[in-house]
């Protein structure tokens, strides 16, 4: 019997059971719980297609976040994957829906994907690799050799070059994705996510405080298809100024990190045995 247990978050969040049974999982993950985080909003279709895909067998908790949907989103989820939490957000914003999917998430690793079509469930199974080999936080990322995305315009390529420079240049990392939103961390570094952002910025703010806090942060190649139907919510203007303005008011002095690295967590818990 695995332990889900193992890792409880330290971040005032009530953790519920999972109402999932344990599946069998490959060995690399044998030793713990997984949780795959889908916000939502209107995204009918691009569920059906997600959900619709063989889902890796060490995915133990599927939890799609609902951002008050007016189509199908909902009874999609029912009908393709029955056994998938739903949640409703009381707010709005990505970063808010990813939040509580966070508070009744009971997975030791936790994955957040964009529930449109364009991640691949097929693309979790290297990134958690990455984890068992000693990260922290793993990102996808579209500009890696081998990578790539059916989705890019030129004006959303060109941005996301811009920002994830300014990125690497202000926190000294070999990022090539800043942007994308498909993430492998383990649940417990997320000490605190009460000042993270409720919108699109709270991946970004992630990304850069676990850099920050000098947790072990990687990147996987991915492939990014186009949106399944639908409209996209982001603005390649607006929110990538947004996202600006977050990279450069990350790198104040004066913000708190909040995160902390597995290892430290580890040796904060045999610490306490010692005592």
């Amino acid at each position: 019997m695995i332990n889900s247990g193992t890792f409880a978050p330290s971040n005032g969040f009530e953790m519920l059971p999972s109402e999932l049974s344990l599946v069998s999982r490959p060995p690399h993950v044998s030793s713990f719980s997984v949780s795959l985080i889908i916000p939502a909003r209107n995204e009918a279709a691009g569920l059906h297609a997600v959900l619709s895909d063989p889902i890796p067998e060490f995915i133990d908790q599927i939890i799609v976040v609902d951002g008050h949907s007016a189509d199908r989103t909902v009874a999609v989820v029912r009908e393709v994957c029955p056994r998938a939490i739903i949640a409703t957000q009381k707010g709005t914003g990505k970063g808010d829906a990813i939040k509580l999917g966070l508070s009744l998430a009971t997975g030791d690793i936790v994955v957040t994907m964009d529930g449109d079509g364009s991640h691949r469930l097929s693309d979790i199974a290297p990134m958690v690799e990455k984890l068992m080999k000693g990260h922290d936080f793993v990102k996808g990322s579209r500009a890696l050799p081998g990578a790539g995305s059916d989705d890019f315009t030129a004006v959303r390529s060109a941005g996301n070059w811009c920002l994830t420079a300014v990125a690497r240049w202000l926190y000294g990392t070999d990022w090539t994705d800043i942007t994308y939103g498909f993430n492998v961390y383990w649940r417990r570094i997320m000490v605190d996510t009460s000042q993270l952002s409720d919108g699109f910025s709270f991946e970004i703010q992630a990304a850069v405080r676990a850099a920050r806090g000098g947790l072990a942060v990687a990147e996987v190649a991915c492939f990014e298809r186009p949106r399944v139907a639908g409209v996209s919510k982001l603005h390649a203007i607006r929110d990538g100024w947004a996202i600006l303005m977050v990279i450069l008011g990350e790198a104040s002095p004066r913000r708190r990190v909040h995160f902390r690295a597995m290892a430290d967590l580890h040796l904060d818990s045999r610490d306490e045995r010692a005592a």
